[in-house]
């Protein structure tokens, strides 16, 4: 039997070492896999991360929202906010609705002054028409029309809504002459924080709001069969996309790039896509005994 042995070890070992390899490293290692449990597999996903973002002129940021584990890219760079900031003007009617501070039910008078280009919804309204704050901010969210944003800015009031982002935290909320201001990806992260805040709490409206983000344009955020919240911001060579990612234990996640002019689907996809991983690696390790 030991002669048989020696004689095949030559076949042998080679299938053992084929067979560890397996078992320590899944072949799905970088596509969302979580179903191993190596604690060093996360500081060095983030290094491969890290290197891998190279490739792009873009700032990430990821939290997870149940323990507020996060990573960051290029964290300090500062974007033209484009529509993204429109997420804030929401959340901002939102909480004083949900707080029976503001009837959302309220209309405004439709006037020529506030008619803006990329108003793909607003363009069928007609002038001196009365429209709803709900209508207002579905439009400005679902399908970032300007001018409904433009209306909801002037009834709410540039300086409220700045310093409503700065009392939150925020540093470059409407920083800017115009009615978008910059944003970094820090900023990003706690607007999202504050809609998380809404979308949880035990009112009616909490699920109206959901439902607006959930049905925005240009949502590339869902994964793997999970919805997401999002809103986007396209301006010359920016393309930004920030949201949250509804997995069984949600992540928050903002893209903001300088690829406006590229193919930014792709490229916002294939980051969620690393980010998505990094949030199941953290996730199972969170279950290790």
């Amino acid at each position: 039997m030991n002669k048989k042995i020696e004689k095949y070890k030559f076949l042998i070992l080679p299938f053992l070492f084929f067979l560890a390899l397996i078992l320590i490293f899944p072949s799905n290692y970088g596509e969302g896999s979580n179903s191993y449990c190596n604690k060093e597999d996360i500081q060095n996903y983030k290094i491969y991360l890290d290197n891998y973002l190279t490739k792009y002129n873009v700032s990430v940021a990821y939290l997870d929202v149940n323990n507020n584990y996060n990573y960051n890219y290029n964290k300090d760079k500062v974007y033209y906010a484009a529509s993204t900031i429109k997420t804030l003007s929401t959340i901002y009617l939102y909480e004083k609705a949900i707080n029976d501070e503001e009837d959302l039910n309220k209309t405004l008078k439709y006037e020529r002054k506030f008619v803006r280009n990329a108003s793909s919804t607003m363009q069928y309204r007609k002038i001196g028409e009365e429209i709803t704050l709900r209508d207002l901010i579905k439009y400005t969210i679902m399908v970032s029309d300007n001018t409904a944003y433009n209306m909801l800015i002037n009834y709410i009031g540039k300086e409220n809504l700045k310093n409503y982002g700065l009392n939150l935290g925020a540093t470059y909320t409407l920083n800017l002459s115009d009615n978008f201001g910059s944003i970094t990806t820090s900023d990003s992260l706690i607007y999202l924080k504050k809609l998380y805040e809404l979308i949880n709490t035990k009112n009616p409206l909490s699920e109206e709001i959901k439902n607006i983000f959930l049905n925005s344009d240009e949502n590339y955020l869902k994964i793997d069969n999970y919805e997401a919240l999002a809103k986007y911001g396209f301006y010359e060579q920016n393309f930004h996309l920030i949201g949250i990612v509804l997995t069984p234990n949600p992540y928050i996640v903002s893209i903001l790039t300088l690829h406006g002019k590229d193919d930014y689907q792709s490229i916002i996809k294939d980051i969620n896509t690393k980010i998505y991983t990094l949030h199941n690696l953290h996730n199972q390790k969170s279950n290790c005994k």
